[in-house]
């Protein structure tokens, strides 16, 4: 089933370098990186891509389930490559009845989908190497300067956490009920897609009622611990900027530097 290959949200307890890096330097090389996948283009989205696996092998993470999160995201790249290839002007290189291939469309369909493909690694990277509060509090000390503009940056900060804390149990209860339908005589796997369609129903309800329930009592717990609306918060593990975390930052500014300069 497709939840089973869930892994974006999921944090993996291990000890790689990329799970030591400083949060704060960690979102900003995510979200720089971000902006260096829809710069790039041709060669150097080649080669940038081909640089973000090589940090993602150098650091040990599992190559693989980072892979099998891109099939959460396939209905998007599909749909993405198809508008690009019949929707795109340009000289036709194939057709069929009404639908004609251009060789810009071809071209901006594989770059295009190639983006998705990276964003989906980055945000992998993300949201496995770095525990939800852990960035939550990251990304609150990069939206401090808009306390002075009264926006509650803990509030926003902590719906995130929440809500990246939540993605887990919803996967772990999605699949509970999955095993549960199948041992019931429910085919998930059929390829008649309405038969799968009407089985999925009995998994959507269920699910939702029990999130339902635990934010409930999430809300009563928060509320019976006086959880702060207002007033800065401390937190039990300092941030601290370690020489590693300068120089793996600063090697990354240096190659993508170099594939914008270079190819």
């Amino acid at each position: 089933m497709a939840t089973r290959e869930i892994t974006i949200g999921t944090y993996i307890s291990e000890e790689t370098v990329l799970h030591r890096f400083d949060a704060r330097l960690k979102l900003l090389f995510i979200l720089t990186a971000s902006v260096l996948v829809f710069i790039f283009s041709g060669w150097k989205l080649v080669a940038f891509g081909c640089f973000l696996v090589f940090i993602i092998v150098v650091s040990r993470l599992p190559f693989r389930k980072i892979l099998k999160s891109i099939r959460s995201v396939l209905v998007i790249l599909l749909f993405t490559a198809l508008f690009q290839f019949f929707l795109t002007p340009g000289e036709v290189i194939a057709g069929w009845w009404i639908f004609h291939i251009t060789d810009t469309g071809l071209k901006n369909g594989v770059v295009f989908s190639s983006r998705v493909i990276l964003l989906v690694f980055l945000l992998a990277i993300l949201t496995m190497t770095t525990q939800p509060i852990t960035l939550s509090d990251a990304l609150a000390f990069w939206l401090g300067p808009f306390k002075r503009l009264g926006l509650n940056v803990w509030k926003i900060t902590t719906v995130i956490s929440i809500a990246l804390l939540f993605v887990p149990n919803i996967i772990e209860q999605a699949n509970r009920i999955i095993l549960a339908q199948t041992s019931r005589g429910a085919d998930f796997e059929s390829s008649n897609p309405v038969r799968r369609a009407k089985n999925i129903f009995p998994v959507i309800v269920p699910v939702f009622v029990k999130i339902f329930r635990a934010s409930e009592l999430l809300s009563d717990a928060m509320d019976s611990r006086a959880y702060p609306l207002k007033g800065n918060r401390t937190r039990f593990h300092p941030f601290k900027v370690e020489i590693t975390d300068i120089l793996l930052f600063a090697s990354f500014i240096l190659a993508s530097a170099a594939i914008m300069l270079i190819l």
